[in-house]
């Protein structure tokens, strides 16, 4: 038995090794997104702001209709004064994607902000950790499929050192960096995978979430959350752009006044826009001391009638549907906090080190043969 696992743990090694290395630092690069954005360009995000104040919202989003011919669908306000004001508007008419187009306006000048150095590489990194640039069908179950190799890759190899770990738990958890050849790979192979074991499970169990609607159907029954419709599109017809909701600035204006009245100041970030079909707008906002980036809270604000129409908490929720809010957060370690952030930073990474130690084992137990 042990002998099939082993081979089972050696050619799934070395066959998916490339598309994991792959996935793991693209997943790795992606889970500090913001944060290298933010220090990669400093005029956007690390605005002078001593000695200024900003500019009242209604002469500032005034200026910005009268100088651009943009619509607005939604704004983001960061409570950081070094940061800017984030417009999010249509995509652009000749464009085939949906996706918003963001514009930053310095708060202090009402100027629009250089564009964000670095984004494209950050677009091409996540496309290749959903679906390695080989499109929805073929890349994207390639890798659904790697993952679920991890997973396999991961219990196997922990059977395989389970007797050395009951022997001496001590012992087996030790690396000689002194010694070399054979014995160092084994143990950097095998000690790491150990420690590392829990954050691939965890990654690579969130990651299936996305990748297989069947698997997705089982979390949200498990965490007993009742599961969105999804989209059917048709193969058949061009997928129509959907129809821009912008905003009236002058009852966005009284609705964030109605926000910002009610929370006092008590926020990270939030972001405004307008429902369709209603005379409501919906804020989504993070408090300061938020558990992690997508622990949002939500408000419905009716600036007609001068009401918060509903207010729902994220740490109000049930476990489950806190779960299913934190899938993302969950698969980068941030919902663990930040040291367990960094750990599934470096066991992402670290599935290089896997492909090459167990490659090296492999090349010489052939040459003992």
């Amino acid at each position: 038995m042990k002998k099939i696992i082993k081979k089972i743990h050696l050619y799934l090694g070395l066959v998916f090794s490339l598309f994991l290395i792959l996935i793991g630092t693209t997943g790795a690069i992606l889970s500090y997104e913001k944060e290298i954005l933010e220090l990669i360009n400093p005029q956007v995000y690390n605005l002078d702001y001593k000695n200024k104040e900003k500019l009242d919202k209604k002469i500032l989003f005034e200026n910005l209709e009268k100088n651009h011919d943009f619509q607005i669908v939604a704004i983001r306000f960061y409570e950081n004064p070094s940061k800017p004001i984030v417009l999010v508007t249509p995509a652009a008419e000749d464009s085939n994607s949906n996706r918003k187009v963001l514009l930053n306006v310095n708060p202090y000048t009402g100027e629009l902000l250089p564009p964000i150095r670095g984004k494209m590489f950050f677009t091409y990194a996540r496309y290749i950790h959903l679906d390695l640039l080989l499109g929805k069908v073929i890349g994207k179950n390639i890798v659904a499929i790697s993952t679920i190799v991890l997973i396999i890759l991961s219990i196997s190899g922990l059977y395989l050192y389970a007797k050395p770990l009951i022997h001496n738990f001590k012992s087996a958890m030790k690396i000689n960096f002194s010694s070399n050849g054979k014995r160092l790979y084994y143990k950097l192979h095998t000690v790491f995978g150990i420690y590392f074991l829990v954050a691939f499970l965890i990654m690579s169990l969130s990651g299936l979430f996305w990748s297989y609607d069947w698997f997705k159907k089982g979390v949200y029954s498990l965490a007993n959350v009742e599961m969105p419709p999804s989209r059917v599109v048709s193969t058949n017809v061009t997928p129509k752009k959907r129809e821009n909701n912008p905003l009236d600035m002058e009852q966005t204006l009284k609705a964030l006044e109605i926000f910002e009245n009610s929370i006092n100041s008590n926020y990270h970030e939030f972001t405004i826009r307008k429902n369709r079909n209603s005379d409501t707008f919906k804020v989504s906002y993070l408090e300061k001391n938020y558990p992690h980036s997508k622990a949002f809270n939500t408000m419905d604000v009716n600036p007609i009638k001068n009401e918060i129409t509903s207010h729902e908490k994220y740490e109000d929720l049930k476990i489950g549907e806190k779960v299913i809010n934190s899938m993302l957060p969950i698969h980068s370690g941030e919902f663990f906090g930040s040291f367990f952030q960094i750990i599934f930073l470096i066991a992402s990474l670290s599935l290089s080190m896997f492909a090459i130690t167990g490659f090296l084992l492999y090349k010489k137990t052939r040459r003992n043969i």
